[in-house]
């Protein structure tokens, strides 16, 4: 008798919330929790709330197998942050949505965890520095190294550019302007630069009436 009202109280219960979800009002607009099912019909596409059809606090996405695809938190009306994840459940990115376009700077991760590269949007475009990480030894050591930083006008590489190597020191300067390279490009060794490297210098320094670093 106890196991038959326990099951009763379970399918009220059931009953009750699927009737509080997925509810409009009567302009229209979408009011509390609410669930996309795929076209399964089962495993649900996105779960999250609403008030006054505008998207508030956490939703998330699923891929078809039901593991959490997308995490997003909605701050303000305008403003969410967001992660994305690997089927396997790695973080793979995360960063913030203004008015639903990528905005400030987003992160990008390896499988292993080890950061990948930062990038600066603005308007869903890459707007500003774009930075790309070593991820050898980084999650051992913690140590985050820089291997190349660009930057980024109206989705354009444009701007300076260096290369780095994992010693920290530079390899490769030079200048972008609307994704194309511009001028001289130098690549740096170990106190010295090559015969053609040395003479663009040269005849840079004498263009500019400076005098060469010994």
């Amino acid at each position: 008798m106890k196991n038959l009202l326990m099951f009763v109280l379970f399918l009220v219960g059931s009953h009750w919330s699927v009737l509080g979800q997925n509810k409009t009002d009567a302009a229209g607009r979408k009011q509390g929790p609410w669930i996309k099912y795929q076209g399964d019909g089962t495993t649900p596409l996105y779960t999250g709330t609403f008030k006054d059809n505008i998207p508030v606090g956490e939703f998330r996405y699923f891929y078809p197998s039901g593991k959490v695809k997308m995490i997003v938190k909605h701050e303000t009306k305008d403003r969410s942050y967001a992660w994305f994840y690997s089927e396997k459940e790695d973080l793979m990115s995360e960063g913030q949505y203004l008015k639903m376009k990528k905005d400030s700077v987003w992160k990008n991760y390896a499988y292993d965890g080890a950061l990948l590269s930062t990038e600066t949007y603005r308007s869903d475009q890459l707007h500003g520095e774009r930075k790309v990480f070593y991820t050898q030894g980084q999650m051992e050591t913690g140590e985050i190294k820089i291997y190349t930083v660009e930057r980024y006008l109206n989705n354009q590489l444009d701007g300076s550019f260096e290369a780095y190597k994992m010693s920290g020191s530079l390899e490769e300067t030079g200048l972008y302007v609307k994704n194309l390279k511009e001028g001289y490009w130098y690549r740096y060794y170990p106190e010295r630069l090559n015969k053609d490297e040395l003479k663009k210098y040269l005849e840079k320094c004498k263009k500019n009436g400076t005098i060469p670093e010994e």
